[in-house]
């Protein structure tokens, strides 16, 4: 009987060690194909590993990372929510399945910077579908450039939507980080901080500096500006202010004077011209 039980507890740690490999080999197969920029590899890697350890949080990030790299630009912001909406699930994953705190901060770390990174190449993306959303249009009647502000000043605020979404996934690593694991740790505070910061001055104030529209409004922006000085009593604010809608009224009101202007002028040139 020893003989028996021996055997049976060799087949189940042969068993366990070949399940141990199989998801180790899978892993490294799978962080192989991301360093060869590979998204479609990894995400089938990824995917078997979720089949096999549904618990495991870099299958759920990167799987959701992944699948964000080969968007077209009408998805943007579906890319950056799906981001946001999975984060919370990502570190509360960290921190319940991931015993040696050094590799929980190793882990945290590579989230928050992985979202840094992402968050970066989706402006990118959004910069770049605004430029050909407004190109210059060469047409001088004056219904067409009534049409051409309007749309224009609707793509503007359109690609503030899109920059919210962005941004968002920073706010969210930030805030994150201060529920599951608190900031009282000198490593959590930081890259919460950092999140919030490259939210604020990366995603909020350079669309302003770019379109002169603003990404959230000044609740929002105070929020998470009086955040960050409970730990960064030097942070300071750009001093700039969205500026977008009252030029564009301008703008507006200008070309429509100008064009009333010039019609009232041709009418009464015309009008004398063949009165007499």
């Amino acid at each position: 009987m020893e003989e028996i039980k021996y055997s049976a507890e060799n087949l189940y740690q042969e068993s366990t060690q070949n399940y141990d490999n199989r998801i180790e080999n899978l892993f490294i197969a799978a962080r192989n194909a991301r360093d060869a920029s590979d998204s479609e590899t990894a995400l089938k890697h990824y995917e078997a590993i979720s089949a096999i350890k549904p618990d495991s949080w870099e299958a759920l990030f990167y799987l959701t990372l992944l699948k964000t790299d080969k968007i077209t630009n009408g998805e943007i912001s579906n890319a950056a929510v799906s981001i946001t909406n999975c984060i919370p699930k990502v570190f509360q994953l960290i921190n319940t399945t991931i015993a040696n705190e050094e590799n929980k901060k190793a882990a945290v770390q590579e989230v928050v910077d992985q979202c840094t990174e992402k968050a970066t190449w989706l402006t990118s993306v959004n910069c770049n579908f605004y430029k050909v959303l407004t190109k210059n249009d060469l047409s001088f009647d004056i219904l067409s450039i009534a049409s051409n502000l309007d749309s224009k000043r609707k793509f503007t605020y359109e690609f503030a939507e899109r920059e919210a979404e962005i941004g968002n996934i920073l706010s969210c690593c930030g805030d994150t980080i201060e529920l599951i694991f608190g900031l009282n740790d000198k490593f959590y505070q930081t890259h919460a901080v950092e999140a919030w910061k490259f939210m604020l001055l990366y995603i909020h104030f350079k669309c302003i500096e770019t379109v002169k529209v603003g990404v959230y409004d000044e609740e929002f922006v105070d929020k998470y500006f009086t955040k960050i000085k409970r730990f960064d009593s030097f942070f300071e604010l750009p001093d700039i202010k969205p500026t977008e809608k009252r030029n564009y009224n301008t703008k507006a009101i200008i070309i429509i004077l100008a064009a009333l202007a010039i019609g009232i002028f041709c009418a009464l040139w015309y009008w004398f011209a063949f009165s007499y």
